[in-house]
């Protein structure tokens, strides 16, 4: 099984060192970009308007399933949009005893007319969830993010509050957050709670996440730990440099970036302010940096991931011979939940 290339390694110094890489758009995970689409798709997703879900809301909230409310205009030349759109939601709770916890949910949507329109998503199987977690399955939603993808293409992704008294960058993660008892702490990768599998594909799962982390992910954090100690150094010596040329606003921004790194072991989200383009540069090189790792785990991972999606199918067609229907359908319904995440 191939581990991270010390090639990519080598480069992400010489990346770090020289600034030579072109910004490129940021996503949580390797995924394809819009410009993978063909010309008439892409005229099609730009006449595409979505709006953050009401996700989750206590009235829509039945024995079996949570809704979603999500508002869309159809700008575009199609009238009808079925089998390409995608809709997830991200939702944070908070558990009786004070843990933040992520739940994420997903549906295939259809739209069908044009104009505005309010689509109702049910999200089947994850009322139970939020019960679980927060004891009240009326329990409040402290905060949510939207993500829509068209085949498999993110087109839109909603921003998270701004409220300092919940995690920072939450939305990156599934399930329970380590450190949760604090707000602005981040966790890293974890198994995510909807994962609902048991017997026989329980097993599968766990052998696969593994070999994941022994023979991938473990080589991907260390260099992922080792790419935020380079961007440190670099955003120590800009600051300097601001501090020595009397910029005020580019010096505060270069603290602000160097406290939240330190802190969370995260480069934040947030829009680098117009005033400090040294940070501008540096966030840019990291980024294009990290998803070079990123796309290069998601090769190693690969065949590994191939084997379980083969040994996942061929479990679950002969649960469903053998005549064990409830362990077929907890399998069906935790094949497509992440082994680990990080988004």
């Amino acid at each position: 099984m191939p581990h991270l290339s010390k090639s990519i390694l080598t480069n992400l110094r010489l990346f770090l060192s020289a600034g030579l890489l072109v910004s490129t758009a940021w996503s949580q995970q390797p995924e394809p970009d819009i410009r993978s689409l063909s010309a008439e798709d892409q005229d099609i997703v730009k006449d595409l308007r979505f709006r953050a879900m009401d996700a989750a809301p206590a009235d829509t909230r039945t024995a079996t399933f949570i809704k979603g409310r999500l508002p869309v205009v159809n700008a575009s030349s199609k009238t009808t949009i079925a089998g390409r759109l995608t809709a997830e939601a991200r939702i944070l709770f908070r558990t009786p005893e004070k843990e933040w916890t992520v739940l994420r949910c997903r549906q295939d949507i259809a739209l069908n007319g044009k104009g505005s329109t309010e689509l109702y998503i049910s999200f089947n199987e994850t009322n139970s969830q939020i019960e679980k977690i927060t004891g009240d399955k009326k329990a409040r939603v402290e905060d949510s993010i939207t993500i829509i993808r068209y085949d498999g293409v993110k087109i839109f992704e909603s921003e998270p509050s701004k409220s300092t008294r919940l995690p920072a960058d939450w939305w990156l993660q599934v399930g329970i957050l380590k450190g949760q008892g604090a707000p602005g702490t981040t966790a890293g990768p974890v198994i995510a709670t909807t994962d609902t599998s048991s017997g026989e594909f329980k097993a599968l799962r766990l052998s696969t996440e593994r070999n994941l982390r022994s023979q991938i992910w473990n080589d991907y954090e260390q260099a992922v730990a080792s790419l935020n100690a380079k961007y440190l150094v670099a955003i120590d010596k800009a600051l300097k440099t601001a501090q020595a040329r009397s910029l005020l606003d580019e010096a505060l921004a270069l603290r602000q970036e160097k406290d939240t790194v330190t802190k969370t072991n995260r480069v934040p989200r947030s829009p680098v302010p117009a005033s400090a383009p040294s940070l501008a540069t540096l966030r840019s090189t990291y980024e294009t940096a990290l998803t070079s790792l990123k796309s290069a785990r998601a090769k190693a991972s690969l065949p590994l991931m191939q084997d379980y999606n083969q040994k996942a199918e061929q479990l679950i067609a002969r649960l469903i011979k053998e005549g064990k229907l409830d362990e077929a359908k907890s399998a069906r319904d935790s094949r497509d939940v992440p082994l680990i995440t990080e988004d």
